[in-house]
């Protein structure tokens, strides 16, 4: 607004003052008043006015092109006209194009306002004789429409222009502000993470180094939900991006001005803490777990463990600290759901050699660099070997620190490497039967330990079919050992791949019982060939009553269920004359073997 005129009425006044200024400039021009002044004067109007006429269809570009078209014109006319018309019109037109350019709103048109007025009372002015000049500054006649013409066209020129150049500042501050809003978007989107609206890695990277490099101390809280695969997969993404943004504005909430909470990658966050210690991270953590419990773990799935790690005076950036955090998280999944842990150097070694360890031992696996050794179950009766259980043994190293079983093991069964494990031994085994026949007769029992996951999985029953075409092995000679861990899955389908397993000649055991999820209504569902009884039992039999009772009783059960019954763990005369008095008769333990090569049996 200006003096009460909208944009739309000062844009009619530039329109306009450019009309009147071709139709002076003509006049003049015929006249033949500064024939060649007025011509070229005439046509820089007729630019102007094209430039105001076209300006929405025009780019930044054009417009200025074509203003500066015409100030070249106009100037080139003053080089042939009279001081007061053509350089009285220059300085006009710089003074209305500076004060648009340099200014907005009604400061843009005061100075060109004061200058127009200042022009049109030096015209009228001289008309009336007021104002007096030599005869030399004058044209060649002084009338007063020459006068009045003249000035009029100065000034209603100069308001075209400077309504052009008024158009163009708009314009452009538009495109400015377009670039700005683009800006101010790029850095969101480059900070931020979009499902949870938190700052992402690099807006946290950012802080942490900043904050670093000035000796700020403090702590980086690294949290990672546990098992949120598995809740996306019962629930949906929904409902996995909803706990996600829950658990953003619990943290969010807990978090004071100075904390920075960031959204890693899948369900991790992490909290820059700048001046807190170990134990105010933990607070923090703990009032996070308190929170999180009540508001998103209704489903009972989900857990939580954290890492923390503390910028001290040696650490020079974000990338260590991470990293350092990372160990710690990485030890705190080793413990209790929702458990924490703080970051030492000695972390980083046992993380180090976790790392070696998981190398080594998939290396073995893609060399198939696993075999069979063998345990023989004697009949304690009679003194007769009656069958022998394989057991894997890694390849030996180069290095010497070839990992046994119980290190190998649990690095297999954790990384999902099971399945494959299990039907490379299983080959391997299934291999061996002819020759431990040989060995040991007719009627030896040779048993294959399984994992669960590879028992249920639908390529087992294919597998376990074509080891025994391959080798000519027969099935009813081979044991397929499986543990109690196996009735965590339907009891259905146990039941039936049990069955199909018969159908092929194949005998099934039950490994380790009595030490996880066995109860008498899994015993009634499935029949077991072979029962196992784990060694906790005999560890403590020659000390512990209840243990001998129990003993005696398992065996009774398994014998009325027409299962073989195996003690597993005899070491001792004395162990094996306890299992022999509570009617056991097969077992297996150190008392008679080691595990031991195929080829050294």
């Amino acid at each position: 607004m200006f003096f009460g005129l909208n944009e739309h009425v000062l844009n009619r006044i530039a329109l306009i003052g450019c009309l009147v200024a071709m139709l002076s400039s003509g006049m003049l021009w015929y006249e033949g008043l500064y024939p060649v002044s007025m011509r070229v004067d005439f046509m820089a109007s007729l630019v102007l006015g094209v430039a105001f006429f076209y300006r929405r269809r025009l780019s930044a570009q054009q417009r200025t092109s074509l203003i500066t078209l015409a100030g070249i014109m106009i100037g080139v006319a003053s080089v042939y006209s009279t001081p007061l018309y053509a350089d009285g019109f220059l300085v006009l037109a710089g003074v209305m194009a500076l004060s648009f350019v340099s200014w907005s709103g009604w400061r843009a048109w005061l100075i060109p306002t004061i200058s127009v007025i200042s022009v049109l009372i030096i015209g009228l002015g001289v008309s009336m004789g007021a104002i007096g000049f030599e005869k030399s500054a004058l044209p060649d006649t002084d009338s007063v429409a020459i006068w009045v013409l003249t000035a009029m066209s100065v000034a209603l020129l100069a308001i075209a222009l400077g309504g052009a150049v008024g158009d163009l500042k708009r314009r452009l501050n538009k495109q400015m502000k377009v670039l700005i809003d683009s800006n101010n978007t790029l850095f969101v989107l480059a900070n931020t993470e979009p499902i949870t609206g938190l700052a992402n890695r690099r807006r946290l990277e950012e802080l942490v180094d900043h904050d670093v490099s000035l000796g700020k101390g403090g702590c980086l809280l690294n949290i990672n939900l546990s098992h949120f695969r598995l809740f996306v997969a019962l629930h949906g993404h929904a409902r996995g991006d909803e706990l996600l943004v829950n658990m953003a504005g619990t943290l969010s909430h807990l978090a004071s001005e100075d904390m920075l909470v960031a959204a890693l990658a899948g369900a991790q966050f992490a909290v820059w803490m700048p001046g807190c210690s170990v134990q105010e991270c933990a607070r923090f953590y703990d009032a996070f777990v308190v929170q999180f419990k009540e508001t998103s773990n209704a489903a009972g799935i989900l857990g939580a463990h954290a890492g923390i790690a503390v910028a001290d005076a040696q650490t020079d950036s974000f990338s260590q600290l991470i990293q350092n955090a990372a160990v710690a998280l990485s030890d705190a999944h080793g413990r209790a759901e929702f458990s924490w842990s703080s970051f030492s150097p000695a972390m980083a070694k046992s993380i180090e050699d976790a790392n070696r360890l998981k190398l080594t031992v998939r290396t073995a696996l893609d060399a198939l660099d696993f075999y069979p050794v063998y345990q023989k179950k004697v009949n304690a009766f009679t003194g007769q070997v009656c069958g022998v259980e394989g057991l894997a043994r890694m390849t030996a190293l180069a290095s010497g620190n070839t990992p046994g079983p119980v290190d190998f093991i649990p690095v297999i069964h954790n990384e999902g490497w099971m399945m494959e494990f299990g039907a490379l031994m299983l080959r391997k085994i299934v291999r061996d039967v002819p020759q431990l026949m040989a060995l040991y007769g007719a009627n030896a029992k040779v048993s294959v330990n399984i994992s669960p996951p590879l028992y249920l999985a639908a390529e087992f029953l294919p597998l376990l079919s074509a080891c025994l075409e391959e080798t000519g092995a027969p099935p009813q000679n081979i044991v397929i050992e499986i543990t109690e861990e196996v009735f965590t899955s339907n009891l259905e389908d146990i039941v039936a791949v049990t069955n199909q397993i018969h159908q092929l000649g194949v005998e099934v055991s039950l490994d380790d019982f009595g030490t996880g999820f066995s109860s008498l209504s899994f015993l009634r569902a499935v029949h077991f060939d072979e029962i196992k009884i784990d060694r906790s039992f005999i560890q403590q039999i020659e000390q512990d009553e209840k243990s001998n009772i129990l003993l005696t009783a398992i065996v009774d059960l398994g014998l009325a269920l027409d299962s073989r019954m195996v003690v597993e763990g005899v070491e001792t005369e004395n162990q094996l004359n306890i299992v022999k008095n509570a009617g056991c008769a097969i077992i297996q333990g150190f008392y008679y073997s080691r595990p031991t090569l195929l080829q050294e049996l």
